[in-house]
């Protein structure tokens, strides 16, 4: 202990940086970058299959199917992504297949550390724990960024509405967010914890279409409620199967 935080074990060191590149390094960047050539409503809307990689990702950890619901959910959630994707007015770029890419990397990335952390010895101060991802995946961030991206603009470049957007992130995406979020991951399952997606698609949208000017589809928003019934099924087998089992508990 060192005043009232303890300090983690190299074990859980390591675990914690790790995660820190999947999560920061690899997630949020590839978002980051993809916002190159996609609206970011279109990115919110993407992402918002994340319950679906995650299921499929147990699935093949836990050497278990998936019910007949969860295979329902899954197959809409591929077909609104299918509807979502197939779509020219949400690119804002050429390359906008790298993006979509790079965002499916992304929630690749997103869904195996949650995984890792709610299965993996982690430090048991959540500030330790939260500082040693964001240092990890700052640091990989950074240093990708000074083999791939053009010379940066100097901070004294920046417009009022950049540092408002940076101080923002700092203190509401990261701080806050992403605490509660590796919070969530030590209480409940992954897959509940993926159903944060239902809300951000819609904000993004919402936001998107305010403030910068980016067009909302009637094929986005037809894409986005059959992915979002498809997370609800896979949710409601979730509730099913553990309701199940805690009845066969209390019997036996």
């Amino acid at each position: 202990m060192a005043g009232r935080i303890q300090l983690p074990t190299r074990a859980q060191a390591g675990n914690a940086l790790g995660v820190g590149v999947f999560f920061l390094g690899v997630g949020a960047t590839g978002v980051a970058w993809a916002l190159k050539t996609v609206d970011s409503g279109f990115a919110a809307l993407l992402i918002s299959a994340e319950p679906l990689i995650v299921v499929l990702m147990l699935w093949v950890l836990n050497r278990r199917p998936p019910t007949l619901l969860s295979f329902f959910g899954i197959a809409l959630g591929m077909t609104g992504i299918y509807v979502l994707v197939s779509q020219q007015d949400i690119v804002v770029g050429q390359n906008h297949w790298l993006g979509i890419f790079a965002i499916v990397t992304s929630m690749i990335c997103w869904g195996a550390g949650s995984i890792f952390i709610s299965r993996s010895d982690m430090p048991k101060s959540s500030f330790v724990n939260n500082a040693m991802q964001m240092i990890a995946g700052c640091l990989f961030a950074f240093l990708v960024s000074l083999l791939i991206e053009p010379a940066s603009v100097p901070v004294s470049g920046w417009n009022t509405m950049t540092l408002y957007s940076v101080l923002f992130l700092v203190l509401f995406g990261s701080a806050l967010a992403f605490s509660a979020f590796n919070y969530l991951l030590t209480k409940v399952s992954p897959e509940k914890v993926a159903t944060g997606t239902y809300v951000n698609p819609i904000v993004a949208l919402l936001l998107g279409w305010l403030f910068n000017g980016e067009i909302v589809t009637l094929q986005s928003m037809i894409a986005a409620a059959i992915m979002l019934t498809g997370v609800y099924f896979i949710n409601v087998a979730k509730s099913r199967r553990a309701s199940k089992r805690t009845i066969v508990m209390k019997r036996v």
